[in-house]
């Protein structure tokens, strides 16, 4: 496939190829999934794009750092959808009362990630 020295044809195929893959990672990047932060001051999550809406993101859920917060995990039953059991994994500010949704990154992750910033868990 590659003689020395290579061909143009060579460095073309491999220009579009390596254009093509700049392409499709910004348009990952662009629609890609869910997002969670958390920083010292509040925890935020902006659910992926909704396709009906022209790939814009909902609003964010945020949970802001009150004096007193503490974190706790909840469970919200979402109903059955075809044979099975769906629940929502809704991380929660028992001062406040604030939720955002969890169930994307998973109970460890989301723990891991909140008590790095000094969030403390009830």
């Amino acid at each position: 496939m590659f003689v020395h020295p290579p061909s143009v044809i060579v460095f073309g195929v491999c220009a579009v190829l390596a254009l093509l893959d700049v392409g499709f990672a910004w348009y990952l990047l662009r629609v890609g999934g869910a997002i969670f932060s958390v920083t010292p001051t509040e925890i935020t999550f902006t659910a992926r794009p909704i396709a009906h809406a022209h790939g814009k993101r909902p609003p964010p859920q945020v949970i802001r750092r009150t004096g007193g917060s503490t974190l706790s995990f909840r469970v919200q039953d979402k109903g059955i959808a075809g044979d099975q059991a769906q629940s929502l994994l809704k991380l929660r500010d028992d001062v406040t009362g604030q939720e955002v949704a969890a169930t994307v990154f998973g109970h460890r992750q989301v723990r891991r990630a909140c008590e790095s910033q000094g969030w403390r868990f009830s």
